[in-house]
């Protein structure tokens, strides 16, 4: 009954979650950290089916209300089956030509299509669902609030100079990928002579230690760090990003990093607001000075502050346990250092063109480092829901109309069918735009 095959939607949108996931990871972490994600979010039915299901219960129904009064009616009505079978066989015609299905189906795909458009990848049309029944979100902060490009800002040290304590932290910092150690290694600006490190290890979440020569132990990373290794010395709070240097069981000093907010942050946040999404936080392994002092600027009241990575899952599966058996959470991160975050999540939705080796395949890919975007995608998905809550309320009105029309044998087979056909000309609306999107693949 439509102009266009629902096959070939789901063919285009295979595509291009194919194409995805060969542009965006080559990595067999992959398929470990998707089988832990499928384990979170295995209970129930999923909302695009449960929907889907519903439907097709009202649809049996419709059907045995059509047998009934073909058969059943006429027994208690001089057995005039002529009459009853042809008003059943309108009733019934409402299943058949009055589809809800092929309207969802192509409205999500729709959405799929605009969302592709703006460099935004959906792995499956089951998340744009998920995506409009969110009403909690989790930003990590650096590389998603902010730009994740660190610069030292200051080094404040009373027993080694500015070049010492760059020249150990850089040392320390070696190896590790994080964002700081980079900003650490790029102040220091000289190569690196990998033969006098003896030992490394990186604590995830709290900073790096390394052994120097076989017999100097220097420590950089947290105030936490710190104090699990026993160091002694000045170890204060203060209200931005900062390391602590340390040699031996002694700390000599503090770097100071700084970390630029995103020109859209405030006003993302804002947008967002917008789509009912009533609660907003943050989750940073920073202090919490400087993790309050960073949410007031950007309009974010909700903060989880000095988290360590697996303090970080256990506060996430808290927080989606305590929501509403209709409501989702969406976490937004980088994809690489929060890939388990990513994964519990209801919704996982990576930021940056960057990130083509990370180890997490989200449900959602912005392929830019717009945050904007975020906001767009409760616009696309929130606008379907709202239409398509708004097209099964007509359907049973208009079921409803044709069903007491029929018993009253003032409606004919014709006209339901040519109802029903005018239905699904008016829901389509932008099916001219997926015909062509299809075309296009």
């Amino acid at each position: 009954a439509l102009p266009i095959c629902v096959n070939d939607v789901y063919s285009s949108l295979e595509n291009i979650q194919t194409n995805l996931s060969g542009m965006y990871l080559e990595n067999e972490k992959v398929s470990r950290i998707k089988n832990v994600s499928a384990e979170l979010k295995s209970s129930g039915l999923s909302p695009l089916r449960k929907t889907g299901y519903v439907y097709s219960k009202f649809s049996l129904g419709i059907l045995l209300l059509g047998l009934l009064v073909s058969i059943v009616v006429p027994l208690i009505d001089d057995m005039q089956f002529k009459k009853w079978i042809y008003r059943g066989l309108i009733i019934a015609s409402i299943a058949f030509f009055l589809d809800l299905t092929s309207v969802f189906t192509l409205k999500y795909a729709k959405g799929t299509e605009q969302l592709f458009s703006k460099g935004i990848f959906v792995s499956s049309v089951e998340d744009i669902c998920s995506a409009a029944m969110v009403s909690s979100i989790v930003f990590n902060k650096t590389g998603t609030l902010t730009d994740g490009r660190f610069v030292v800002a200051d080094i404040i040290s009373e027993k080694l100079s500015e070049d010492q304590m760059i020249l150990l932290a850089a040392y320390a910092e070696h190896d590790s990928k994080h964002p700081v150690a980079a900003a650490i290694r790029n102040r220091y600006g000289s190569q690196i002579d990998s033969s006098l490190i003896t030992r490394h290890v990186e604590r995830e979440g709290l900073g790096c230690i390394s052994e120097l020569n076989g017999s100097i132990r220097v420590a950089v990373g947290s105030a936490e760090l710190m104090e699990k290794l026993g160091v002694t010395g000045p170890i204060l709070a203060v209200p931005m990003t900062s390391v602590y240097v340390a040699v031996g069981k002694t700390c000599v000093g503090r770097i100071d990093l700084a970390d630029t907010v995103r020109n859209d942050a405030a006003r993302s946040i804002s947008d967002i607001k917008r789509f009912n999404v009533d609660n907003i936080a943050l989750m940073t392994g920073d202090n919490t000075i400087c993790a309050t002092n960073f949410g007031r600027e950007i309009g974010i009241s909700e903060i989880y502050a000095d988290y360590q990575p697996e303090d970080k899952l256990k506060r996430l599966q808290y927080i989606i346990g305590t929501l509403e058996s209709d409501d989702r959470l969406a976490y937004v991160g980088d994809g690489i250092y929060d890939a388990p975050l990513l994964s519990a999540a209801d919704l996982g939705i990576v930021l940056g063109s960057d990130n083509k080796e990370g180890i997490c395949l989200p449900e959602i890919l912005i392929n830019s480092d717009e945050l904007s975007k975020v906001a767009f995608i409760f616009d696309i998905s929130k606008g379907i829901s709202h239409s398509i809550k708004t097209l099964a309320f007509i359907w049973l009105i208009l079921s409803s109309i044709i069903i007491v029309l029929s018993m009253c044998g003032v409606m004919f087979l014709w006209l339901s069918v040519i109802i029903s056909f005018l239905f699904q000309f008016f829901a389509l609306d932008d099916v001219k735009g997926l015909v062509k999107m299809i075309s296009n693949k």
